[in-house]
Formats: structure tokens, sequence, C-alpha cells
């Protein structure tokens, strides 16, 4: 007498027995006809079952893709490259096809509706225009590109496209939630020499606060925009132990932010706090109170900083300096084509009239974009953050008229208006125009306007 519970355990076991033999049968194939070694198969095997998982979701896929774009944490492991591509540039492109898929069976649809989607077009199509005007197209160049630009870019687009509704850009916020944690924790670890970084060291001997991928200057500023999230999530969740996790993640933030020793960082943090106040309480005196205890908790904590501000009286002799003049020399000699995304260190000496010798980049977000690409590309760039602002300025204006302060609308509006200003202030300091924050908060400013958008539509009149 047959068992159907029994026939079934044994068409169980045969359909295993047959994808083990089948899997078994690939690996051995892999490594002897393909010459691949274990961890590579092992790595290939990771992205087709997370490619697998993306095509159901997406979403999840890009949370992955954006925690580590922040925190950097595959370079804490030693990860074989997919030919020319590395691991997370693989993912993405995995993720990005995997959309697609979904885009072409009509499973979601592909938002490219704003003006900043046509301006980012617009940047990238100049962005390969003057590299090949000037003639120089090399591995390096195109390096620059891709892993400067193009990966970040798609970043944008995926998020605009993915992260639909309020929830979704909800989940987003915790999960820059968690990376801003996780900043924390590298740098910390860091300093700590847990990760095994080199101590960064200037002429006073003083140890500066870095991050696994972040330099001290732009890890100053990737944490100034995360204590910007961190305090307005604070307004805006309910449970008292949440606002108490987030009000302490934005003192770790602000004190990290002063162990860089970064002045551009200081100040920024400072101008953000000021106007952030501001926004939130409309006070003159709360303004002037968070800006002394700014100052005068820096000073306090970082003799080191004080020292380094005492620096910038000697102007002619600080770096910062004779690199603006090298970048602008650059930019009046190329001042429509720039010349040419990678080429600037390439062609250093020839605009060194201050006789600088080390080949540095010009730490400065506009002479960046104008010395590389040009100042068609600078216009072009700073179109897309005005008009940024001034969706998010219609938010606040309509949201205050009918008294609706307290929304996550209105509060995170407000938050990308404060980011905006930490890269602006910034920039004067730091080439930070193509880090992925920006991608990710530029994108977050659309959304914002889109659902604002949405609500407004099905309001009744």
């Amino acid at each position: 007498m047959a068992f159907p519970g029994r026939e079934r355990l044994s068409r169980r076991r045969m359909i295993a027995g047959v994808v083990l033999t089948g899997v078994a049968l690939a690996i051995l194939f892999a490594m002897v006809v393909l010459r691949l070694s274990m961890p590579g198969i092992l790595l290939g095997a990771a992205l087709v079952a997370a490619a697998a998982a993306t095509v159901l979701f997406p979403e999840v896929g890009l949370h992955a893709l954006i925690l580590n774009a922040v925190v950097g944490l595959a370079h804490l492991a030693d990860l074989p490259r997919l030919g020319p591509l590395s691991v997370p540039i693989a993912f993405e492109l995995i993720l990005a096809a995997a959309f697609a898929v979904q885009v072409a069976i009509g499973r979601r649809r592909l938002y490219l509706g704003s003006i900043q989607h046509l301006l980012f077009a617009a940047l990238t199509f100049w962005v390969v225009v003057s590299l090949l005007v000037n003639g120089r197209v090399t591995e390096e160049n195109l390096d620059a590109i891709r892993n400067l630009y193009l990966v970040r870019l798609l970043i944008f687009f995926l998020v605009t496209s993915i992260f639909m509704g309020e929830g979704a850009m909800k989940r987003l916020i915790g999960v820059l939630t968690l990376a801003n944690v996780g900043l924390v924790i590298a740098s910390v670890g860091g300093r700590l020499g847990v990760f095994g970084q080199e101590k960064v060291v200037i002429s006073e001997k003083m140890l500066r606060t870095t991050g696994i991928v972040h330099n001290p200057n732009n890890l100053a500023f990737e944490l100034t925009t995360m204590l910007i999230l961190a305090v307005f999530s604070f307004f805006v969740v309910e449970r008292r132990w949440l606002k108490t996790a987030l009000l302490l993640l934005a003192f770790a933030d602000g004190a990290v932010i002063l162990s860089t020793l970064s002045r551009s960082g200081f100040i920024s943090m400072a101008a953000v706090l000021v106007f952030m106040f501001f926004k939130v309480t409309r006070s003159a005196r709360v303004i002037a109170i968070v800006l002394i205890v700014a100052v005068l908790g820096g000073v306090a904590s970082q003799t080191n900083l004080l020292k380094r501000f005492q620096r910038i009286d000697e102007i002619k002799d600080v770096d910062r300096f004779k690199m603006a003049v090298i970048g602008m020399n650059a930019a009046k000699a190329n001042p429509v084509f720039g010349v040419g995304i990678g080429n600037f260190l390439r062609e250093f000496d020839r605009y060194d009239t201050v006789n600088f010798r080390r080949h540095l980049p010009t730490h400065d977000m506009y002479l960046d974009l104008s010395a590389q690409m040009g100042f068609p590309a600078l216009i072009v760039y700073l179109a897309i953050l005005a008009i940024t602002w001034r969706g998010l300025r219609t938010i606040e204006k309509t949201l205050e008229g009918r008294g609706d302060r307290r929304s996550f609308v209105y509060m995170f509006g407000l938050a990308v208006q404060c980011f905006l200003v930490n890269l602006c202030v910034f920039g004067f300091s730091g080439d930070v125009e193509f880090e992925y924050s920006v991608f990710i908060m530029l994108a977050l400013g659309i959304l914002l306007r889109q659902r604002f958008d949405e609500t407004e539509a099905a309001a009744p009149r």
C-alpha cells in the first residue's frame, strides 16, 4: 500500500538531490573550465541570490546600497572585484536591472518627471562632452566618470523611483539613521585604531577623526547632514525612548564633528544650527544661545580646533588658499568645458602659479565643478539646488499658512533645506558635490514635493 506522505517526501528528496547535484556541477565547471576561485564563485552566487531577492523587493536592495554607500562597510572586507567593478557597484547595476524588469512588466513605474531629473541629464551630457572636447580620455577618466559620478547619479534615479509614498520615505530616514549610527561607530573605532586607520597628522601633531571612506573634512560634512536628520526625526517621532536615542545620536554627531578638527565642518555645523533653530523656533534669543553654546562648546572641547583657526590669519600660507588660486587659474583658462573630469591633477603644474608643488584637488565645490567641467556645469548644478530649494519653500509656506507645522512632509522639507545650507556653506572648502548623501538628499527633496503635490491634488476644493 502506497502512502501519499511518503511519496511527497521521496519526490522532495529527489528534487533536492537534483538541485544539489546541479550546484556541485556548476561549481566544478566554474573552477575547472572558467578558472574561478571559490571566493569568487561564492560572491557570484551571493550576487545572483541578491538579484533574485531584489526583483521581488527592490526597496530592500536599495536600503542595503545606501547603508554601504554612506558608511563604506564593504571596505572592511577584502572582497574580490568583478572585472572592473567593485561588489557594491556590481550590486547597484543588478538592482538597476531588476528595477528595469519590474518597470518593463508593469509592476512599477519609472519617475523622471521633475526639472531636476532633466537638469541632471543635461549635467551628465556636459560632463561627457567636456571630457571629449579636451581629447584626453584614459582609463582613469572613465573610472572617474563611472565611480565618482554615474554610480552616484544612479542612486538618485533609483531613490526617486523606488521610494514612493510617505511610508517609503520614513523607511529611508530610518536607514539613514542606521547609517548615522554606523558612521559614529566607524569614526570612533577608526580613531581608536580598530580598523587599522593611519593617524592623520598635521604640523601640530593633532589626531583628527576620519571614517572608513571619509577624510576628516568629508566626515564632518556627512555627520552634519546626519545631525540634521536626527534632530528633525526627534520632532516627528512620538515614543520617548526614540526621542532620547535620537537626541543622544545628535550629540554624538556633534562630538565627532568637533573631533575631526575640520574648520569648514565647524563653520558649516554652526551655520546649519543657526538656520535650523531659526526655522523651528523663529526666536532670535534661542538662535543666539545656540550659536554661543556651539562656539563655546567647540572651543572648550577641542583646543586643537582653536589652534587650527588661529592659522587662518596666515592666509597666504594656508594650503587651501593656494589650491583655490590654482583652481581659479584652471577655470579661467577653460571657462566653457574645463579641463575634463579626472584631468585636474594631471594638468596641475600647468596652472600652478603659486609654486605649490603638491598635486591636490581644489577642496572647493564651486571651483571643482568650474575647473573640471566649465562654468556651464556649475550653473546647471546650482540650478538643481535652487529649484529644489524653491520647491521646499513652497511646501513650507503652504503648510505654515494652514498651521500644519508638525507633519512629516513639513518637518523634513525643513531638514532638506538645512542640508542645502550645509552643502552650500561647506562647498566653499570641500569638493563634496558628488557625495552619495548629496544625491540621496536631493532625491528626498523631490519625493517630498511630489508627496505634497499629490496631497494637494487629492484635497477637496
